[in-house]
């Protein structure tokens, strides 16, 4: 009866320690999956559902412009406000600035720095202004 007993216990033991290895199976397979963050699900459902659909597509196009007109005003406003935080570098600003137009060319970006210096904060906003409606950024 006593061997019996043991028998049973060592079966229950065994089986213990297989649904352990399981767990810890389970477990380490959990570890190894690549779960992608919340910010590259929301790109793919945006990018695979929203844009795809008719009636979104439209959407998307008006938002995607009024987007781009936000960092626009964003990048604008940061350079403006660093240029006022750091007055002596100014030029580095600018060139900043100057780097995110495509169509402009090395050397008509020296001699618009050259100028761009020359302007108070006013004149300076209303040059950068004139550029980003008339210039596209850079993508």
């Amino acid at each position: 009866m006593e061997n019996n007993i043991s028998k049973k216990i060592k079966v229950i033991l065994s089986k213990i320690k297989n649904i352990n290895n399981q767990y810890s199976d389970f477990f380490d397979s959990l570890d190894e999956l690549e779960i992608p963050s919340k910010d590259a699900l929301i790109e793919d459902i945006y990018n695979n559902n929203l844009l795809k659909n008719e009636f979104f597509s439209e959407f998307t196009q008006i938002s995607s412009k009024t987007i781009m007109k936000l960092e626009k005003e964003q990048i604008f406003e940061r350079i403006i406000s660093q240029i006022n935080n750091n007055p002596n570098q100014k030029d580095i600003y600018i060139q900043q600035f100057l780097e995110l137009f495509k169509d402009i060319s090395p050397q008509d970006k020296k001699v618009m720095i050259q100028s761009f210096l020359k302007l108070d904060e006013q004149g300076l906003r209303d040059q950068m202004t004139s550029l980003m409606s008339i210039l596209k950024f850079k993508t």
